[in-house]
């Protein structure tokens, strides 16, 4: 999140072991253009990454036009593969399902950056098609989470009250200015609007499910890992086709074998965040 939310304000991000990254790491950064930053004439680095006097920018060869003309480039790249709408189209493609008439994705209200980065692209994507639901025994309602901290004055909440603004942002001044703060997903968190990309009825989702309404099923470890969910995960299992499942891995290490094995016995795709 923090080197794409560099590479989206324009600047480039300096990654000092470039050398040593995995092949399967950071698949979709132009890790080429990243090379070129990162030996960029001028610019040196010796001593530790986190002392900022390690880094050093000689002016005398530093060509500031160069500089740019790279910037707009990863800039670009940036804005065609790292959106959250790209990622969104490429799962898409990937299964083969441009473009579903019916979309459902369970989410859990513990903050997973590739769940909640996932349910924006697909949301952006595909509108009011997809419906996004958070299984029951976390919901205070129909579309808040336990950890709603809609009325505290804290400069963040703990976490996203959920993806939409609407519900929340006018409880108080202070709500919406986190959205003018550091960290903790800023950059997606509560900036879907049901007024926008569609309000949906969920009232109806187990039914749904049961009558084979929808295409694709999107579940994130969270939910496949909630004890609080298994009875929405069961009920997947028996009556969704696993052709139809797609699991979401976002941990932030790779998954083991006896989990993949898990996994797939109820889906047929599996995207996950970190590769071994």
């Amino acid at each position: 999140m923090r080197h794409i939310e560099i590479m989206a304000s324009g600047c480039v991000p300096f990654f000092v072991d470039l050398k040593y990254l995995p092949r399967r790491t950071m698949q979709f950064y132009p890790k080429k253009l990243l090379e070129q930053a990162r030996n960029f004439p001028g610019v040196t680095f010796h001593g530790s990454q986190d002392d900022p006097s390690s880094y050093k920018i000689a002016s005398d060869r530093f060509d500031f036009e160069k500089y740019y003309e790279l910037a707009t480039k990863i800039l670009e790249h940036s804005r065609e593969h790292l959106t959250t709408r790209a990622m969104a189209q490429y799962v898409l493609q990937r299964i083969d399902m441009p473009s579903p008439k019916r979309a459902l994705m369970a989410t859990n209200c513990i903050d997973d950056y590739l769940q909640d980065t996932m349910l924006h692209g697909l949301k952006l994507v595909l509108g009011a098609r997809l419906v996004d639901f958070v299984p029951e025994s976390q919901l205070l309602s129909a579309d808040q989470c336990v950890t709603d901290h809609s009325n505290s004055t804290r400069l963040l909440p703990d976490y996203r009250v959920n993806m939409y603004m609407d519900s929340w942002a006018a409880s108080s001044k202070s709500n919406l200015d986190t959205r003018k703060s550091y960290g903790r997903g800023f950059t997606v968190w509560n900036r879907l609007s049901k007024a926008i990309h569609g309000d949906i009825d969920r009232s109806n989702v187990y039914k749904d499910i049961e009558d084979d309404v929808f295409d694709v099923v999107f579940l994130t470890d969270r939910v496949l890992r909630s004890q609080e969910q298994r009875r929405f995960v069961d009920h997947v299992r028996l009556n969704v086709d696993r052709s139809k499942v797609v699991a979401l891995l976002g941990d932030d290490s790779p998954a083991d074998v006896v989990t993949l094995h898990q996994y797939h016995s109820l889906s047929s795709w599996i995207f996950e965040r970190e590769l071994p």
